[in-house]
């Protein structure tokens, strides 16, 4: 999908009642045969797919002024958002709040903005609690996580208390942890083993103790995890 190449913003708002008539046209796009050039008067509204033309019943050459101007313009750029929103979301899950900076970011207008967001989110496209959890299972798909950098990195996505903790509940629910972290201990001496085959049992154990830490692992849960695993440390973890 092409992203338009000019979104508006408060400041292109002009006001109704000192709109004098103006002239939407449609013009082919030259690079994109799919998108359609949008001018109202002298406002370049930028690009839309053919289809939203057809479908928000559009026609060239039609002829508006004062409140029909406004109102075709939101509805024109809706579109745009609606089209970028749903770009954004085949990507990755994205929480409400990170979606709708990110539209800002890109100069739509706000009132568009919080229009397209709710109706996202009556059409279920966009889902805080699906989301979190679907960015939550990709967060610890590889490297085990605690619950307390998950909750740390779900708050950096811009979700609420509500749809962290019904993520973070599901997931952990399901979860062997200590379970997981041995594996995880065994995987990565393996992996040792063959990247550093001169060092030390010691030092071993050293850096995948480290590595677990860096997940946000408490000192009794990685001691464990180690001691599964069969390895020792000579000095035991602790929560500095």
């Amino acid at each position: 999908m092409t992203i338009p190449s000019h979104r508006l913003s408060p400041s292109d708002s002009i006001g109704a009642q000192d709109m004098p008539e103006v002239t939407l046209v449609f013009s082919r796009h030259r690079n994109d045969p799919a998108f359609l050039k949008v001018q109202l008067g002298d406002l370049k509204l930028g690009k839309v797919h053919e289809s939203e033309i057809a479908d928000m019943n559009l026609t060239n050459r039609t002829v508006y002024k004062g409140e029909e101007f406004e109102k075709i313009k939101l509805l024109i750029t809706r579109r745009q958002v609606r089209h970028k929103s749903m770009a954004l979301l085949a990507r990755k899950p994205w929480s409400t709040n990170a979606l709708s900076d990110r539209l800002k970011e890109n100069s739509f207008d706000p009132q568009a903005v919080e229009m397209e967001i709710a109706y996202l989110s009556e059409e279920g496209w966009l889902d805080d609690q699906k989301s979190a959890g679907l960015i939550l299972e990709s967060l610890t798909e590889k490297n085990p996580t605690s619950r307390t950098l998950a909750e740390k990195k779900l708050k950096e996505k811009g979700f609420d208390e509500e749809a962290i903790s019904t993520a973070l509940d599901h997931y952990y629910a399901k979860v062997d942890l200590p379970e997981i972290l041995k594996n995880m201990a065994i995987e990565r001496r393996a992996l040792l083993l063959k990247t550093h085959p001169d060092l030390s049992a010691q030092k071993q154990a050293q850096r995948i103790a480290s590595q677990i830490e860096r997940r946000g692992f408490d000192a009794e849960s990685i001691q464990t995890a180690m001691s599964q695993a069969g390895f020792e440390l000579e000095e035991p973890m602790s929560d500095a």
